[in-house]
């Protein structure tokens, strides 16, 4: 069901931290445990919106109030991209470099010429099952077309079952599967997924 607009890049101040806040529900244990480490979920929302792009990425719409974010990598853009300053400001020099090598790391694959990466998909809360989540997917694979990409790749970590559906549902497969065991048992998942979908695109 559709009940709800989808926008592109320009947000005001106040649905920009809306981003932030829904984008930390989703991703707070895997992200604050292994890469940000912040002090206060305050922290963790400043620094996101700090770092953010938000012109590379989908949002859905409800009565103005953002309740769905899709971030996407692309030839030239980072949805999220942790910058020094905004570390070394946080968490001064160790601290900072800690994050930021950490942060090299998770963003160490980037997408290949004509590949369109989804690297973040959430919905607010009490907005799940509302079909808001395939309508951004929708909206990723059109504009795939549209930039005549030829792949759509994402991930998602092995105990979000419900994702993994809805990708597959979408038509995405399961390509490759790195696994970390107990490295990662402290953010809620034991291994990550990778899956992608090819693009037809028109000559």
């Amino acid at each position: 069901m559709r009940c709800c607009t989808l926008v592109q890049g320009v947000l005001t101040r106040r649905q920009r931290r809306q981003v932030c806040e829904i984008y930390h529900e989703a991703f707070a244990q895997k992200r604050d445990r292994l890469i940000l480490f912040p002090r206060s979920k305050k922290q963790a929302l400043r620094i996101y919106e700090e770092n953010i792009n938000f012109e590379a990425g989908r949002y859905v719409l409800s009565k103005n109030d953002v309740v769905g974010v899709m971030g996407l990598d692309y030839e030239g853009h980072r949805f999220l991209k942790l910058k020094w300053s905004t570390l070394s400001k946080e968490f001064f020099l160790f601290g900072a470099i800690y994050r930021k090598v950490a942060s090299w790391v998770d963003e160490v694959r980037k997408p290949r010429s004509g590949e369109l990466t989804i690297k973040a998909l959430a919905v607010r809360k009490d907005m799940r099952g509302k079909g808001i989540g395939s309508q951004l997917l929708h909206e990723a694979i059109n504009f795939a077309k549209h930039m005549r990409f030829h792949t759509i790749s994402l991930q998602v970590v092995d105990t979000n079952t419900s994702a993994r559906f809805l990708y597959e549902r979408m038509g995405f497969s399961a390509v490759a599967k790195t696994r970390y065991g107990f490295l990662t048992k402290k953010a809620g998942f034991s291994s990550i997924i990778r899956m992608k979908q090819c693009v037809a695109v028109k000559t």
